[in-house]
């Protein structure tokens, strides 16, 4: 009998090794000052382990585990009260392929060292969580334990695992206190004094960094390559999200991993459209950009993602094959094939793979399916074949029929005619299928930038143009997948410290967090119907009601001040919220219709509607025009606008441009608004309409054009310096909240004109000034950027100056009896000068002396009469950062004494 494991037609679905979820239970932990540790597991179940969605083999399955894969776990739940059989006992984890519930029979544990904690009052030690199991022992108050788990009694009550001495028992979370305690393990986001690594992390933006250094602290022999794409994250995902069927996900999956639109979803019967067979559907745009989003695949298990397939023998061995073909139905003896096709030449090109990455390909495309590698008889387009294998699943192009497998197997035959003989075609043993597709890879991908699992996922670095096409597998998860099966083997053939390089893709102006992984509900926001009534009075659009179809106007206007919209959801849990319907302007009005998704999706409607003059003395106000606004410090904004003399007041509206509901103020007096907004590090739209008033009724005129402004934090202080040479400077600011980046203005003090610098995902510059001896003025600005545009603030940091130097020019006298009078120009903003002086023009110049900066004169005596004497001077300035920047010499002189 097969224990917690899913039953899937793998004839059918091939593809599907894993398949991901997210769903969870309510599984209440205690929220403790300072969370209790983790621990770490391992699949020990040979057919796999299916995660649930609470702890119970009845519940929904959310993914499954394949044999030997790592886990986090993150609590334990006891379900019998007093009981200890380990199938009673559940494990709360999380992996690369989804989170949720799995029984404690088919894992292994590994604890940390633990957590530290107090005991708060005298406390029961017990054999297990809950107040029924046997009492080993009594701690005092203030006694320190270690906890390395959260648990969850059968009832529900909150306790702590902890060891004591090498033995593990259970403590009522209510009688610890962790925040007295230190954890075990140093934050992660704390810079390492390893100058090399911190060089390395210097290329990638600030949210890679804390997983980063964490990989760093476990793992220090391993190194991190920013591999910088050339274009947007944004730009990137709409590309990727161009072509549907590049991006597909188990039919198993939650909703809110699935897309609702035209060709992917049947709206009348409510299910998904399959694109290979019924089991593979488009995954929706979160859940690609969950997946597609290098920031959520920094972690042991998920980092070999960005591992190059290059070979390496010396850690690339047999073993290592032999363990991650373990769970497929190859015999053992065919490990040699793959450590064989690591190295080949063919057509006169050498080429070189990973045979763990082969090995690891064959098992997520195989499974543990023969159907590929059996050899069995078939008939495909009126033909049979017989004796041939595919272990990589080339060839398998998606079909709505469920045919891609077959289609493999006739590619792997030499196509439908057998002329097919690239790549050692016919593969008609398992040797050639595995040499023969080894080479197939490194040519088609390896040899075009597609040399990682990500990168044959998702083809960044070959230019925007190519994202979301030249994919090796459609499956969005398919790169973790592969990682995480590299990562187990790695480990259990021990060497996992071997030196590694992960080359890790980065995007610009990529958001200040990792896409989020997609949540609950579906993702469904359409409407089947959408009706507008003036009174009882049903209007006509203009057009028929379609659901695809988002912008509708009204045959006739109408004559009242509000219309009443009605529709139909074309499932039930969307809800639908309706603005601009009410307060109509006499003229055209723009009612909004909100649909939104269970899962938090939105989707617009749009009804012009027109409200016609009814009096000839209502008097309808001009449209606002050249509205500005003026983002300052501190959530503040103004907004200033050109307006209408016989207005009566104005209405200044406002929102988040996330959001699709406008709130308003009223403005009877003047044509300026000032706010100090809700939310900081936003952009916010905002327009003005002007309204006369007239029989009790307010008469809107139209509204202005939409502009937007963000919010900012505090101002900052900014800081700078000579830096690297006498022109090169340093600036220095803290994170300004709420900015995406920052803008550094400067101009020499006598000009009008400013030049600007844009900084994005750091907090500091370097600029090498244009001109020496020249005083500037330097000042900053935060920015939010959207779309490409930047939304800058009106205030700016203090203005600072800093001095380039230049040479200074010398010119000598002789004094009295034996001296000689060196002076000098005056050079601006430094700390002194150096005084040196020769005895021959081309000899060793000696530092005679160091003058502060107010003084230009130095009296050199005690020189020889007859004697010819050179002289050179140079500015010096003690920079804020630890260093002197010196200025250039000035031309040698000299004089005869």
């Amino acid at each position: 009998m097969i224990k917690n494991k899913i039953n899937i037609n793998l004839k059918e679905t091939l593809l599907i090794l894993l398949m991901t979820g997210i769903i969870l239970a309510a599984l209440t932990i205690i929220s403790f000052g300072a969370a209790a540790p983790n621990a770490s597991g391992k699949i020990t179940e040979s057919d796999g382990v299916n995660v649930r969605s609470s702890y119970s083999t009845s519940s929904s399955i959310v993914c499954t585990l394949p044999y030997n894969s790592s886990v986090t776990i993150t609590a334990e739940k006891y379900t019998v009260s007093g009981g200890s059989d380990k199938t009673t006992i559940w494990y709360r984890v999380s992996s690369a392929y989804g989170s949720g519930y799995i029984r404690s029979d088919l894992a292994t544990i590994s604890y940390v060292s633990g957590t530290s904690a107090k005991i708060t009052k005298a406390a029961n030690v017990r054999t297990g969580p809950g107040t029924t199991f046997p009492t080993v022992k009594k701690l005092a108050k203030g006694d320190s334990v270690k906890v390395v788990l959260a648990a969850v009694a059968s009832g529900g009550s909150n306790w702590c695992k902890v060891n004591i001495n090498g033995s593990y028992y259970y403590i009522s979370a209510s009688y610890l206190d962790l925040d007295t305690g230190s954890s075990s393990e140093p934050p992660v986001d704390v810079p390492s004094d390893n100058k090399d690594f911190e060089s390395q992390l210097a290329e990638f933006p600030t949210s890679y960094r804390a997983a980063l250094r964490a990989l760093h602290q476990k793992h220090p022999t391993w190194n991190f390559k920013a591999k910088n794409v050339g274009y947007s994250w944004s730009e990137a995902l709409e590309k990727q999200l161009s072509n549907i069927n590049a991006n597909l996900v188990s039919v198993s999956k939650p909703d809110a991993y699935k897309e609702v639109r035209s060709g992917t979803y049947n709206f009348t019967s409510h299910t998904y459209i399959g694109k290979d067979g019924a089991n593979w559907v488009v995954a929706s745009e979160d859940a690609v950009a969950f997946y597609m989003d290098p920031r959520n695949w920094l972690e042991e298990s998920s980092i070999f993602m960005f591992e190059p397939y290059t070979y390496d023998a010396s850690y690339q061995k047999e073993n290592v094959v032999k363990s991650i073909l373990k769970t497929t139905a190859l015999p053992s003896s065919a490990s040699a094939y793959y450590v064989s096709a690591a190295q080949q030449v063919y057509n006169g090109k050498k080429y070189s793979i990973s045979p763990t990455y082969l090995a690891a390909k064959t098992r997520i495309e195989l499974g543990s399916s023969d159907f590929m590698i059996n050899g069995h008889s078939f008939t495909y387009g009126g033909k049979k074949y017989s004796g041939v294998y595919n272990t990589y699943n080339i060839g398998a192009s998606d079909s709505a029929d469920g045919s891609a497998a077959t289609k493999g197997l006739v590619y792997a035959a030499g196509g439908s005619d057998g002329s097919g003989t690239s790549y050692l075609r016919p593969w008609n043993t398992l040797e050639k299928a595995v040499k023969g597709g080894a080479i197939y890879i490194a040519n088609n991908f390896l040899d075009n930038n597609q040399y990682t699992a990500y990168l044959s996922r998702y083809n960044v670095l070959n230019g925007l143009g190519s994202v979301g096409t030249h994919q090796y597998a459609t499956n969005i998860f398919a790169a973790a997948t592969e990682s995480s099966i590299m990562s187990s083997c790695y480990q259990d053939a021990g060497v996992f410290n071997e030196g590694f390089t992960f080359e890790i893709p980065v995007y610009e102006n990529m958001p200040a967090s990792a896409s989020p992984e997609p949540g609950s509900g579906n993702n469904n926001n359409y409407l089947d119907s959408l009706k507008v009534y003036e009174g009882d009075t049903q209007k006509s659009l203009t057009s028929s009601f379609d659901r695809f179809t988002s912008s509708y106007k009204l045959k006739t206007s109408v004559s009242s001040s509000s219309v009443t919209i009605k529709t139909t959801t074309n499932v039930s849990d969307a809800k639908v919220t309706v603005t601009g319907n009410t307060n109509l302007s006499i003229g055209s009005n723009k009612v909004t219709v909100k649909v939104t998704s269970s899962s938090g999706k939105v989707r617009y409607y749009y009804v012009t509607v027109v409200r016609e003059k009814t009096d000839d003395n209502a008097y309808v106000p001009e449209k606002p025009t050249n509205v500005k606004v003026q983002s300052d410090s501190n959530n503040q904004v103004t907004l200033t606008w050109n307006g209408d003399a016989k207005a009566s007041g104005y209405r200044v509206y406002w929102k988040k441009s996330s959001t699709s509901s406008w709130s308003y103020n009223t403005v009877k007096d003047g044509t300026s608004w000032t706010k100090t907004m809700k939310y900081r590090g936003e952009i916010y739209e905002y327009k003005v309409a002007a309204y006369y008033e007239y029989k009790g009724e307010k008469l809107f005129g139209k509204e202005s054009d939409v502009i937007k402004g963000a919010t900012f934090g505090e101002a900052n202080t900014l800081t700078g310096d000579l830096y690297s040479g006498y022109m090169t400077m340093k600036f220095n600011w803290d994170p300004i909240d709420g900015a995406d980046g920052y803008r550094l203005r400067y101009k020499q003090t006598t000009s009008e004109k400013w030049n600007s610098v844009y900084v994005e995902g750091k907090t500091e510059v370097v600029k090498k000034m244009a001109y020496a001896g020249k005083e500037y003025e330097f000042k900053l600005a935060p920015y939010k950027k959207i779309n490409g545009v930047r939304f800058i603030s009106n205030e700016y940091s203090q203005t600072m100056i800093v001095h380039t130097l230049k040479k200074p020019t010398v010119t000598l006298k002789n004094m009295y009896t034996k001296s000689i009078e060196v002076k000098w120009t005056e050079v601006g903003g430094i700390t002194g000068y150096k005084v040196y002086r020769s005895t021959s023009k081309s000899g060793t110049y000696t530092l005679v002396k160091t003058v502060p900066a107010e003084t230009t004169r130095f009296l050199n005596q005690g020189r020889t009469l007859g004697k010819r004497y050179y002289y050179k001077v140079r500015a010096y300035k003690e920079s804020i950062y630890d260093k002197t920047v010196y200025g250039p010499y000035s031309v040698v002189v000299s004089i005869k004494r």
